[in-house]
């Protein structure tokens, strides 16, 4: 599977196209223009601490995936001929285990409850699955429901440790 090109076309629930493809460097201000989308809870809930902006080399890190230990998805809805960033899916490789890998998954909120999270989760599972991980895990924190809805309903067996106000989970892949 060549992840670095990979590329599928889905429906969003109200019918609308929406690509997911592998991120690229190229993409930086795609990713600015995301973040910049995002309410202050959105960012907090994602990298559970107060940011304004984007260093450049988180732009790097988030922009350059390798796509063996760090694979990144974009998801972008095509009005007529634009494309509009909406959501961004990556997994990265779990240093203690090779076999299970951290996932994230963010959403712009105006393109939320459409079904980009679920999507995403799905072509990085099946992506994961090809690469030969077992599990994904991730934390969540309590206060956000909807990216819980989404693991919960992802149909992939789930484990929850919860404690201090974040859930630990574990989606089973195999």
């Amino acid at each position: 599977m060549d992840v670095h090109n990979y590329q599928a076309q889905e429906h969003l629930l109200d019918g609308r196209p929406l690509i997911i493809r592998a991120i690229r460097a190229g993409d930086r201000q795609i990713l600015l223009d995301e973040f910049a989308l995002l309410r202050k809870q959105d960012v907090f809930q994602r990298f559970f601490h107060v940011k304004k902006s984007l260093t450049t080399e988180e732009l790097s890190f988030l922009t350059e995936p390798d796509f063996a230990k760090h694979v990144a998805l974009v998801a972008a809805v095509r009005d007529r001929d634009s494309d509009h960033p909406a959501g961004v899916g990556r997994f990265i490789t779990d240093p203690d285990d090779p076999q299970v890998a951290d996932i994230a998954l963010t959403v712009v909120k105006r393109f939320r409850r459409l079904g980009i999270a679920t999507l995403l989760l799905h072509h990085l599972a099946g992506i994961a699955r090809k690469m030969g991980y077992a599990a994904f895990t991730g934390d969540v924190l309590a206060s956000n429901q909807a990216m819980m809805d989404v693991l919960v309903n992802s149909g992939l067996p789930m484990q929850v440790v919860s404690a201090e106000g974040i859930s630990r989970i574990r989606l089973t892949l195999t």
